[in-house]
């Protein structure tokens, strides 16, 4: 059994090896830094499918106003304006932002904050890494693959988004594409915050030939599957660890509770009521306020 355990030490040594060396495969990233190093530890804040670091500019300065925080809001691979490319995985995003963290060369190791698919990559980092962190907070997202009424609904606001026409034959300027994309998407879509959010991810290409999404769709289409799959790992990860959930929403349940208390022991699960999946707009005031409590206990 001891030669056992040392033989899965040393395997995943190895993995933790082999992943800090493809440096090829890095994607240049993008951020907004708010704030200046305190006598608190950084944090590092990573937005959902489709959402970028514009996203929590709110959040990310209450931080630095309510807390003496570090803060940087970071556009992962595929979103806002950090690198397109045509892979996308958890290892791949988790990769990235390593090499991000690293390359601040920071005294303190920092708390990341994840958001869904961020949630994904912030437990990726903590699970697969050995990446010294404070703390973590997971947002409305579990361990588990993701098997819930939001994926079968992303794969069809996938097909409207590809659907609509991003050139410029019947729109000479971005607010006029906007009302025709409103035009478009307001039949296809119910949802009021989800027609606001497509149409906020809406820019004019940098060639001024046409209209673009700010995420690369083809690319998170092609790799849907990888971020909806399972993932094995085999660590725990045995710092302070917040799972935040919305009441209204199925991301987080009783049934993902025995995994989370296998992988993060020393966790606390904490749903706010009324709140869905985008609980951060939902209800930002409570959001805050839990996430602020939990930096002021483990940190």
């Amino acid at each position: 059994m001891k030669m056992l355990n040392k033989i899965r030490h040393l395997s995943k040594q190895l993995t933790r090896l082999h992943c800090h060396r493809q440096a090829a495969s890095l994607a240049t990233l993008s951020y907004t830094e708010y704030g200046k190093p305190s006598k608190n530890p950084p944090i590092f804040i990573f937005h959902g499918l489709f959402g970028s670091k514009r996203n929590w500019t709110s959040i990310s300065k209450k931080l630095i106003e309510n807390n003496d925080r570090h803060v940087f809001a970071v556009d992962l691979r595929n979103h806002g304006n950090s690198e397109h490319t045509f892979k996308m995985s958890y290892d791949l995003m988790a990769e990235d932002c390593i090499a991000l963290i690293e390359s601040f060369k920071l005294s303190k190791p920092p708390v990341l904050i994840g958001h869904s698919m961020g949630g994904k990559v912030a437990m990726t980092i903590a699970l697969k890494y050995s990446i010294p962190l404070s703390s973590l907070i997971i947002a409305d997202v579990s361990p588990l693959k993701n098997e819930t009424r939001g994926s079968v609904e992303l794969r069809r606001l996938i097909e409207i988004m590809k659907g609509i026409d991003l050139s410029k034959s019947n729109a000479v300027n971005v607010s006029e594409f906007r009302t025709k994309v409103m035009d478009y998407i307001k039949p296809r879509i119910s949802d009021e915050m989800l027609r606001a959010f497509i149409l906020s991810n809406l820019r004019e290409k940098s060639d001024k030939s046409s209209y673009e999404f700010s995420f690369n769709l083809n690319a998170i289409d092609n790799n849907l599957d990888a971020l909806y799959s399972s993932q094995d790992f085999d660590a725990k990860y045995e710092g302070s660890t917040l799972f935040i959930a919305g009441s209204n929403s199925d991301y987080v349940t009783e049934k993902h509770v025995p995994t989370i208390n296998k992988l993060f022991p020393a966790n606390e699960i904490y749903h706010i009521k009324d709140a869905g999946h985008w609980l951060h707009y939902d209800k930002p005031k409570e959001f805050l306020l839990k996430i602020t409590e939990f930096l002021s206990r483990s940190n």
